[in-house]
């Protein structure tokens, strides 16, 4: 029979056996201490998890100003949305049409799919991680 003391001795000898490395704390990202660059007008971004540019998995946060776009692109890989604050303007097409996007509100999840030309905005202070397999391709749409 187990008793829970006898738990707790076994707990406490896996952390004296790793050097209390299952007691250390995982790192957080936090939007509100977060290190922010700028990223384009009305734009910042911030490291969530990798290296966006190299293989393998990367997060990486967007703050958009009210009002801030990021203009028609697609990328080769399906990318992960992830709405944490506020609401994300999402549109669909090779050029802005502010009047067929629709809100992805916070809390809210979607995916983006691979060569599919799409573009977000904000009519609030939004934050948002976009996530996936990098590296992460933006190929740009040029206005016609």
């Amino acid at each position: 029979m187990i008793r829970p003391k006898d738990g707790i001795r076994g707990l406490l000898l896996c952390l004296l056996a790793t050097g209390g490395a299952a007691a250390q704390a995982h790192p957080v990202w936090d939007p509100a201490t977060a290190a922010w660059s700028a990223a384009g007008p009305g734009l910042e971004s911030s490291i969530v998890l990798g290296n966006p540019e190299a293989t393998g998995a990367y997060a990486i946060a967007f703050r958009l100003k009210p009002g801030a776009w990021i203009p028609p692109h697609t990328h080769p890989a399906a990318k992960q949305v992830t709405v944490l604050a506020g609401a994300l303007l999402m549109g669909f097409g090779r050029k802005i049409d502010s009047t067929t996007v629709h809100a992805v509100n916070a809390g809210q999840i979607t995916v983006v799919p691979p060569a599919t030309a799409h573009y977000e905005g904000a009519k609030t202070t939004t934050v948002v991680v976009f996530s996936g397999n990098g590296p992460l391709i933006t190929t740009w749409i040029k206005p016609d």
